[in-house]
């Protein structure tokens, strides 16, 4: 008889497991954070301050009087991320108005400014808008600039020779809730505050803007006499030669 043709079977091998999707690549600080946009996460390594979500922006009020700077760190700051130049001002009632405006959560504050120096305007931007922060960023590293700058309320002092990269990290640190102040500076805010008095560098402040004895008096609620009593000891103690020389001692060191 014929041989028959050898019995084959089908084997059903079983389905080999589904791998997971991978994740889209993650990109530039996105990556480094691991987190979304829009999403809580947690901070970037090396960059304090940063806002509580990747989607919040520090809004930044830039005050100087020269155009140059101004623009210059504008154009600075607008590039850095998490930071938006939302105006600029070019002396005091400029800044309070612009402030008032706009509302930015930190204001960068030159010192040296018309109709209001950015010390005054400091201490009336803490009274009037107590949620904004103040950085004085200026060309003066007198001890007593600084000194005055923290008593009106400033939260950081940068002088104008540091570079963009600590200007855009110290708004961040204050936006924060910190204060900064350049490493230059470091212990001077804990120096002798100079041989004046309170009622004494008030006096000679007003002097400096130009007031008058009487017009002093006015202001302060004081007779002329005990004014002009004052003047006298502050140009004694600063052994200067006239009032205009004291007020340019005082002003160099940044007494007043």
């Amino acid at each position: 008889a014929p041989a028959r043709p050898a019995r084959t079977e089908s084997l059903t091998l079983p389905a080999a497991p589904r791998r997971a999707a991978s994740p889209a690549p993650r990109h530039g600080h996105e990556a480094r954070a691991g987190v979304r946009w829009g999403a809580p996460g947690p901070k970037p390594p090396g960059v304090p301050g940063w806002p509580a979500t990747i989607g919040s922006v520090i809004k930044v009020l830039v005050v100087d009087d020269h155009d140059v700077v101004r623009s210059g760190l504008t154009a600075l700051l607008t590039a850095e991320l998490g930071i938006d130049v939302v105006g600029q001002a070019a002396d005091g009632p400029a800044a309070f108005a612009e402030a008032e405006r706009l509302g930015p959560d930190v204001v960068l504050l030159d010192i040296d400014l018309p109709g209001a120096d950015g010390i005054t305007v400091a201490a009336g931007l803490v009274e009037r808008l107590p949620a904004c922060r103040v950085l004085m960023l200026t060309a003066l590293d007198r001890p007593g600039h600084l000194r005055r700058a923290l008593a009106a309320g400033a939260a950081g002092y940068l002088l104008k020779s540091t570079t963009p990269a600590r200007t855009a990290d110290a708004i961040r640190r204050i936006a924060a809730g910190g204060r900064v102040i350049d490493p230059r500076m470091h212990g001077e805010e804990r120096a002798g505050s100079g041989p004046l008095t309170d009622k004494e560098a008030e006096a000679l402040r007003l002097a400096a803007g130009g007031a008058h004895s009487r017009e002093i008096a006015a202001d302060l609620f004081l007779s002329v006499g005990t004014v002009r009593n004052r003047l006298s000891s502050a140009v004694g103690k600063l052994h200067a030669r006239t009032l205009v020389d004291a007020v340019r001692i005082a002003k160099d060191q940044g007494w007043v």
